[in-house]
């Protein structure tokens, strides 16, 4: 074990001393409108909607959305309305996968803070689908969703 942390530490010197750096893809310096679909199904039943996007630097999106259930017993739809934060972590690959925290109400009554993982492939420049899984009440919760880039500054 001695000799390995020895090895790990003359090679990490060497590459400093030759001026190497660990590359690190850059980030793009733009900031992007979306319209996403989105389909969610939990314990809650099936819901589907809209959610407007943020995407900073293809990193951070922050949304809001709203989705109604549909395919239903219920004499009422139930809606669920609220915001999302994702942070992701390879933002320049065509598949990002990352942390979010979705928090909102259903049908004005009920708070639900859902942390999540989500991932999002990039089909083309302003294209994409992205899908995210949760664990709320016990039970799973899935969502896809498809978005398309309105504009970009």
């Amino acid at each position: 074990m001695n000799k390995l942390v020895i090895i790990f530490i003359l090679a990490l010197s060497a590459n400093l001393l030759h001026g190497q750096r660990y590359y690190s893809p850059p980030i793009s310096k733009s900031l992007k409108v979306e319209l996403n679909t989105i389909a969610s199904r939990s314990i809650h039943g099936r819901k589907m909607g809209l959610a407007l996007n943020l995407n900073i630097n293809n990193r951070w999106h922050v949304n809001c959305f709203s989705l109604k259930s549909y395919n239903s017993g219920e004499s009422v739809s139930a809606t669920h309305r609220g915001g999302q934060v994702r942070y992701f972590l390879n933002p320049n690959k065509r598949l990002s996968v990352g942390p979010a925290l979705k928090v909102g109400y259903y049908n004005r009554y009920f708070l639900n803070i859902l942390p999540s993982v989500h991932a999002r492939y990039k089909l083309i420049d302003n294209i994409n689908i992205g899908g995210g899984v949760a664990y709320s009440d016990g039970f799973p919760y899935f969502d896809l969703e498809l978005g398309i880039v309105l504009f970009e500054r």
